[in-house]
C-alpha cells in the first residue's frame, strides 16, 4: 500500500486478500471479499473529508464486482449537513440468491421481507445496487436506493396465494420501496408469458401493495390451474378442482395486492379465452368438446361467462357461468340429448326403454365452504318416448318434467331423480361408489335405504304381468349387454335389487285377478325371489335367469273361486272331480285346452292351502313340465278332502296330445282314513265307512284331465279298506258310488232274510274290503274277488258291471256261522220239519256245519234295484276264483293285442316316468 500525503489529501491503493468493508449505516454486516485491488482518494476541506475512487475491481464467492464510492462526512458531529455517501456496486454472473446481501437494512421491514422470499431463484446476468443521500439515521427523505438486475431464468414468488413466475427472462429494478419485474418472457403454470410487470409500490399511509399484469398462452389444462390453484380458488368454493382442461388458451392476469399494511380486499381481474379445447367433469363422466369463449373472474362480479360454446354427445352447447352476491357459482348448460347417449353415459339398462332426443336445462351451483352445493338437471323430455306399461308409457310428443338434483362437494350425498310424480329414484353415492338406492313408484309409507340394495317401494293401482314380463326380460338383456362395457366396479359396490313391501291395487296375471296385492321381492346372483301376499294366494316365487330351470312356487294358501253346486253334482259333470269342474268353463273345450297351450310350462307347485270360495280343500304339490306333445305332473302328492297322495310315493298325471285326440292318463295311490268323511267333502253320499284305506288307480282316458269319466276310463283299480262299516244308501246315490258300493249290502242281507249279530241299523261291519278289478270298454270287471271281512262273517264279490247299461252281472258267495242262522239250515233241507231238517243236516254236512255256511247268490240286472237270485251252497271258491281270473286274463290278452301299437306308442312317449 502505498500514501502520497500532502497538506490536505492523500491517496490510498487497495490490494488486499480477504477483506470485507462495513457499512454500518447501510449493512447490518459488513460485506466480506475474497481480493480488492483500486485506488482511493481523500482530502480535508471546510471541516469535512472527502473519499473518492476510482474502480474498486472486487473478487466475490459469488463472482465478480465493481463498486465505485464517493463519501462527504463532516468532522464535527453537530454538523448541520449530514454525512452522505454514494456507493454503486455492479454484479455479473451472480446466482439470483445473493441479492440479500446488497439490500440495506434502512428499507422498511415488509418491503425486505416481500424481497427476500420473492425471487427464488435465477442468473443475474448484470446488476448494480446503488446508495445515494445521507447517512443519517432515519433522514430517509434525503437518500435514495436503486438496485438494478438484468437475470435470466429466474422465479418470482411474488404472493403465497398465487402462481409464482418462472423461466423468467427479464429486469428487476428496485427504487427505494418502489420494485418494478419487467418480463421480457416468463412462464406460469406452463402457460408461455408473452410480457409480464410486476410493480411493488408504497402508496398512501406506508401500505404496500403488490401490481401483477400479465399475457400468457398455452394449454388450456394449464390456464384451469390459475384459477383452481390460486386466490381465486377460495372465493369460487373450489368448484372446478374436479373439471380437466385440454386446448388451446390465451390468459390476462391483472392483480392488485396489499402486502402490508390495510386490511383492504385484493382487486383481480383474469381473463382465459379457451379455444378448440375439451373439458372434462370426471365426478359426472361429462366430456364436452370443441369448448370456446371466455372465462373470467373480476373482484366485483366474481367468476363468469357468457356464450361459451362446446358439443356434447355431438350436439351443440350453451354455457354460462355467474356468481350471486353470496359468492355461490352457478353455470347453466343448455343442450339436448339422445337417449342413446344417456345411456352409454349411465350404465343403466333401464334407460333402454327410452327413444328420442330431448332438450334440457342443467345448473352446477357451488356454495362456499360450508354451503349446499348442488347439481340439477330438468327437462320437459319432449321428443322422447318411454316404452313402458301404462301409467309409465309416454308417446314422443308428450311432455313429462324430470329432474335430478345431487349435493356435491361433500360425501356421502344423495342423488335424486323424479319422473312428474309418479316414478323417484334416490342412490347414496360414497367414496367408493354408489352404496345404495330407493325407487319410489307413486306413493311410499318409507324411503329408508338398506346398504347393498336397489330397493323398490311405493304402491300404484294397476299391474299387469303380461305386459310386465317382457319388461323385465328385455331390462335383463339390456343389463347383460352393457355388463360387456360397463366399468368395473368393486365386487362389494355391486348392489342387488329388492321390492320392499310395494303395494298393487289391481294384479293382473296368470288369467287371474288379484287385489289389494302386497309384494317383496330380492334379486340375488342370477335370481329373482318373489313374495306375494293378497286375499286369493300368500307364498313365494324363485324364478331363475336360465329359463331352463323351473319356476318354483310354494304358496302358503291359494283361494280359487268358488264352485257353483252343479258344478259338483257328480251325475251333472259326468263324474269328473270337483277340482276339474273348476277349471271347466265355456271356453275350455277341445280346441281351447289343448297340452300345446301349456307347452312353456316348467314349474315346481307347492300349495299348502288350496280353497275355493269358503271350502277349504287342503294342499297339493308336484313338477308341471310342458311340451309340443304333452302336459306332464311329476312328483304328484296332495292332501285334499280326505284323499292323500304321499310325497314318499308321489303319483303322475300326463296330459297329451295323439293322433286320434286328446288323452289323459293318471298313476298314483290314493291313501285315506274314513273313506266316509271323503266322499261327503266330494259331495257324495257316506255309503261307506273306514278308519284307513287306500286306492291305487292306473287310469287312462280321452280328453283333457278335467273331462274324467269313470264310464269312459281304462286301466285297473286297486282297493283296500280297513275297520269299516257299509251304510244304507239312499235310492238317489249316483252311478259312480252304485259301482263303488255296487250294491247297498244292507238291504241285500235283510231281503235275504238272516239274521247277523253284527247287522245293525248302523250298518254292516267290517274288517276289511280287499279287491281289484279292471275297467275297459265301459265295463268293470273284478279280479279275483272283491273280498268283504266282517267279524263273524265274509262275502265275496265277483263279476262284471256295464258301466252304460248300468247293468250287473255278479255272484255274491256268503259265508256265515251256523248257530245263529237256524232258519237258513232249514231251507237247505228242502222242507223237512225244522227239527228233523236240523239234525239231518248237521250229520249230513256236519264237516261245514259245524264251523261255517257258506251260499253262492246272482246279482244281476238294474243295478238301483239288482236281482237276487239263490244258487248254490258250500262255494268252490278255487274253482270260482280260477274262472274269474281266467276270464278277466282272457280279457285283458285280448284287448292288449288289440291295442299293442297304440300301448307301444303311449309307453314310449310316457318313458320311465309312468308307473
Amino acid at each position: 500500500m502505498a500514501i502520497d500525503n500532502g497538506d490536505i489529501g492523500g491517496v490510498v491503493e487497495l490490494d488486499s486478500q480477504q477483506l470485507s468493508m462495513a457499512f454500518p449505516l447501510v449493512y447490518e454486516q459488513p460485506l466480506p471479499f475474497e481480493s480488492a485491488t483500486g485506488r482511493l482518494q481523500w482530502r480535508l476541506e471546510n471541516n469535512r473529508v472527502f473519499v473518492d475512487s476510482g474502480p474498486l475491481n472486487i473478487s466475490t464467492e459469488h463472482g465478480p464486482v465493481t463498486a465505485l464510492l464517493d463519501l462527504d462526512l463532516p468532522t464535527e458531529a453537530d454538523d448541520e449537513l449530514p454525512p452522505t455517501m454514494d456507493l454503486t456496486i455492479g454484479l455479473r454472473d451472480t446466482p439470483a440468491a445473493y441479492r440479500d446481501r446488497y439490500i440495506p437494512y434502512i428499507l422498511s421491514e415488509d418491503f425486505r421481507r416481500w424481497l427476500a422470499t420473492s425471487i427464488t431463484a435465477g442468473q443475474v446476468i448484470d446488476g448494480a445496487f446503488l446508495y445515494r443521500g445521507s447517512l443519517r439515521k432515519g433522514d430517509t427523505g434525503n437518500r435514495t436506493v436503486q438496485l438494478y438486475f438484468n437475470v435470466a431464468d429466474a422465479e418470482l414468488d411474488y404472493h403465497p396465494d398465487w402462481p409464482g413466475l418462472t423461466a423468467i427472462d427479464g429486469v428487476v429494478v428496485i427504487d427505494d420501496a418502489d420494485v418494478d419485474v419487467l418480463g421480457r418472457k416468463a412462464n406460469i403454470f406452463g402457460l408461455d408469458v408473452a410480457s409480464a410487470e410486476v410493480h411493488v409500490s408504497t402508496r398512501e399511509e406506508q401500505d404496500l401493495w403488490l401490481t401483477v399484469a400479465a399475457q400468457a398462452v398455452g394449454d388450456s389444462r394449464d390456464a384451469l390451474r390459475i384459477v383452481n390453484e390460486s386466490m381465486i380458488n377460495n372465493f369460487v368454493g373450489g368448484a372446478f378442482n374436479s373439471w380437466e382442461l385440454a386446448g388451446k388458451a390465451d390468459a390476462a392476469i391483472k392483480l392488485d395486492i396489499p402486502l402490508a399494511g390495510t386490511d383492504e380486499q385484493p382487486v383481480i381481474d383474469v381473463a382465459v379465452d379457451l379455444s378448440a379445447s375439451t373439458l372434462s367433469i370426471p365426478d359426472y363422466r361429462v366430456k364436452f368438446d370443441h369448448l370456446n369463449g371466455r372465462l373470467n373472474y373480476n373482484t366485483g362480479k366474481g367468476i363468469s361467462a357468457v356464450g361459451i360454446t362446446a358439443r356434447f354427445f355431438e350436439k351443440p352447447v350453451q354455457l354460462q357461468v355467474a356468481q350471486n352476491d353470496g359468492n355461490v357459482v352457478v353455470v347453466d348448460i343448455n343442450s339436448s340429448v339422445d337417449m342413446r347417449d344417456v345411456q352409454s353415459w349411465s350404465q343403466q339398462a333401464a334407460v333402454s326403454f327410452t327413444s328420442g332426443v330431448a332438450d334440457f336445462n342443467a345448473q352446477v351451483r357451488v356454495a362456499p365452504e360450508g354451503g349446499d352445493s348442488l347439481f340439477t338437471i330438468q327437462s320437459d323430455l319432449a321428443g322422447v318416448a318411454i316404452d313402458l306399461p301404462a301409467p309409465y308409457a309416454k308417446t314422443a310428443e308428450s311432455a313429462l318434467p324430470f329432474l335430478l338434483e345431487l349435493p356435491i362437494g361433500q360425501l356421502p350425498s344423495l342423488l335424486t331423480m323424479k319422473l312428474a310424480e309418479t316414478a323417484e329414484l334416490q342412490l347414496i353415492i360414497a367414496d367408493d361408489g354408489v352404496t345404495s338406492g330407493v325407487v319410489v313408484l307413486g306413493e311410499a309409507q318409507s324411503l329408508q335405504h338398506e346398504e347393498g340394495f336397489l330397493t323398490v317401494v311405493g304402491a300404484i293401482d294397476n299391474m299387469n304381468y303380461d305386459q310386465w314380463q317382457p319388461v323385465f326380460n328385455r331390462y335383463l338383456d339390456a343389463d347383460k349387454a352393457l355388463a360387456e362395457t360397463r366399468i368395473e366396479l368393486p365386487e362389494e359396490s355391486v348392489m342387488s335389487v329388492k321390492v320392499r313391501d310395494f303395494s298393487v291395487a289391481q294384479f293382473d296375471g296368470f288369467e287371474l285377478q288379484f287385489e289389494s296385492s302386497i309384494i317383496n321381492a330380492i334379486r340375488q346372483s342370477d335370481t329373482w325371489w318373489l313374495a306375494v301376499e293378497n286375499e286369493v294366494l300368500a307364498g313365494e316365487l324363485v324364478i331363475a335367469d336360465d329359463a331352463s330351470l323351473p319356476l318354483r312356487a310354494n304358496l302358503q294358501r291359494l283361494k280359487l273361486p268358488g264352485l257353483e253346486e252343479n258344478e259338483i253334482e257328480p251325475e251333472k259333470t259326468t263324474e269328473a272331480t270337483a277340482v276339474a269342474a273348476a277349471v271347466t268353463d265355456d271356453e275350455t273345450s277341445e280346441a281351447a285346452m289343448q297340452p300345446q297351450k301349456f307347452s312353456a310350462l316348467n314349474l315346481d307347485l307347492d300349495i299348502e292351502q288350496l280353497s275355493f270360495g269358503e271350502q277349504d280343500y287342503g294342499s297339493i304339490a308336484g313338477n308341471i313340465r310342458g311340451s309340443e306333445e304333452q302336459l306332464l305332473i311329476n312328483n304328484l302328492s296332495m292332501d285334499i278332502r280326505g284323499l292323500k297322495i304321499s310325497p314318499d310315493n308321489p303319483a303322475t298325471m300326463e296330459w297329451m296330445s295323439t293322433e286320434t285326440g286328446q288323452q289323459t292318463r293318471f298313476s298314483g295311490l290314493l291313501e285315506f282314513a274314513n273313506i266316509g268323511d271323503s266322499l261327503e267333502q266330494w259331495s257324495y253320499e257316506r255309503v261307506v265307512e273306514s278308519k284307513r284305506g287306500q286306492l291305487s288307480v292306473d287310469f287312462t282316458w280321452p280328453g283333457a284331465p278335467n273331462e274324467w269319466s269313470l264310464n269312459h276310463s281304462e286301466g285297473s283299480i286297486y282297493l283296500q279298506l280297513k275297520d269299516g262299516r257299509f251304510l244304507k244308501a239312499s235310492g238317489t246315490a249316483s252311478g259312480t258310488l252304485k259301482v263303488v258300493g255296487i250294491v247297498n249290502f244292507t238291504n241285500i242281507l235283510r231281503r235275504l232274510q238272516l239274521d247277523f249279530s253284527d247287522v245293525s241299523n248302523k250298518g254292516i261291519a267290517f274288517d276289511q274290503i280287499e279287491g281289484e278289478a279292471i275297467l275297459e270298454d265301459s265295463r268293470l270287471v273284478i279280479v279275483d274277488d272283491l273280498v268283504i271281512k266282517s267279524p263273524s262273517s265274509s262275502f265275496a264279490l265277483r263279476g262284471d258291471a256295464d258301466m252304460l247299461a248300468k247293468q250287473l252281472d255278479m255272484d255274491l258267495s256268503v259265508t256265515l256261522p251256523v248257530a245263529s242262522n237256524l232258519p237258513w239250515i232249514a231251507a237247505l233241507a228242502g222242507g223237512l220239519p225244522t227239527a228233523a231238517g236240523v239234525y239231518v243236516a248237521s250229520k249230513i254236512f256236519e264237516k261245514q256245519v259245524d264251523r261255517f255256511s257258506s251260499a253262492v247268490y246272482s246279482v244281476k240286472g238294474d243295478w238301483n234295484d239288482p236281482a237276487l237270485t239263490f244258487k248254490r251252497v258250500f262255494d268252490d271258491s278255487k274253482s270260482f276264483h280260477a274262472q274269474a281270473a281266467k276270464k278277466a286274463a282272457d280279457k285283458a290278452a285280448e284287448k292288449a293285442a288289440e291295442n299293442a301299437d297304440s300301448e307301444v306308442n303311449s309307453e314310449a312317449s310316457a318313458g320311465d316316468v309312468l308307473p
